[in-house]
């Protein structure tokens, strides 16, 4: 069974075009929204009988239905060099079978679907535009497989506020769902600049974890860390105290970008080693 993301929003989109979510709109629905008289504007077809019988001021009434709306579902990626690292998971995996997952449902739903890619610029060879046509998004799903497996965009290329921007200046006007999916390897002031470009958006910050990077190095004995974002190594002499030291950095930074992402107005949704579909609808129903 191919898997779905059922994206439940918590306001009401106002875009004019029709689709499947609740809206702010008034016009050709079926949900009843409220009586108006005759010659405001409204459709004479939907003239009230019982309504205009009661009426205290004796004036033709007629329904007015309350429309529903079709609304943009946008992924910005981070692709940077510790996105491509494969250590336990292709993390490239993960955010391919995302976007799978959301172009299916965002085709079913009738809504607007983009994705940007972005290092230290805009990745114009992992960009599918605004559109409500599925082939885009399943376009660059399998081209994030491939480069799953081939394991490289650009040396060394880390991820830079001014690629998020190029990104989110492409963003519609009207309020929308982004996905900002990166494993969050990024300074705490630059995730705080990032979650601030996308403006009035719903963001839904999406980390993608390596279990293998959380784990702790050995308590004792030489050994070499690596900076997955740079690639720089450099040797360490393992003792207790560095290797406690290492891991409370570690927990420490990943809480920092919880709080950041809370105070900002859009809670943190982790997955680990894998994609969960499910996991991500609950997101929605609990947000």
């Amino acid at each position: 069974m191919q898997a779905e993301i059922y994206y439940k929003l918590n306001w009401h989109p106002g875009s004019t075009m029709p689709g499947q979510h609740r809206s702010a709109t008034l016009g050709d629905g079926f949900e009843f929204d409220t009586h108006a008289p005759l010659g405001d504007g409204v459709d004479p077809r939907r003239f009230d009988l019982l309504a205009s019988s009661r009426d205290p001021l004796e004036r033709i009434l007629v329904r007015r239905y309350r429309q529903t709306s079709a609304v943009d579902v946008t992924v910005i990626a981070d692709m940077s060099a510790s996105m491509l690292t494969t250590r336990s998971i292709k993390k490239m995996d993960i955010v391919a079978s995302l976007t799978r997952a959301l172009t299916r449902s965002v085709y079913r739903n009738g809504d607007y679907f983009a994705f940007y890619g972005c290092t230290d610029t805009l990745l114009p060879a992992y960009t599918c535009p605004r559109s409500r046509d599925s082939y885009h998004g399943y376009e660059v799903a399998s081209k994030l497989e491939m480069l799953a497996d081939e394991n490289s965009v650009s040396d060394n290329a880390a991820l830079t506020v001014g690629a998020v921007e190029q990104a989110a200046s492409r963003l519609p006007v009207r309020r929308g769902v982004v996905f900002f999916v990166s494993d969050f390897h990024i300074t705490l002031s630059m995730l705080d600049t990032v979650l601030q470009r996308f403006g009035r958006h719903m963001v839904v910050p999406l980390l993608i974890e390596d279990s293998v990077e959380s784990s702790a190095p050995p308590a004792f004995g030489f050994t070499e860390l690596i900076d997955i974002e740079t690639g720089n190594r450099r040797s360490y002499f393992m003792r207790p105290v560095l290797r406690k030291r290492y891991i409370e950095a570690f927990a420490k930074h990943r809480l920092d970008v919880r709080e950041i992402c809370e105070r900002r107005g859009c809670p943190l949704l982790k997955l680990v080693d894998t994609f969960a579909a499910d996991d991500i609808s609950k997101y929605f129903m609990e947000y």
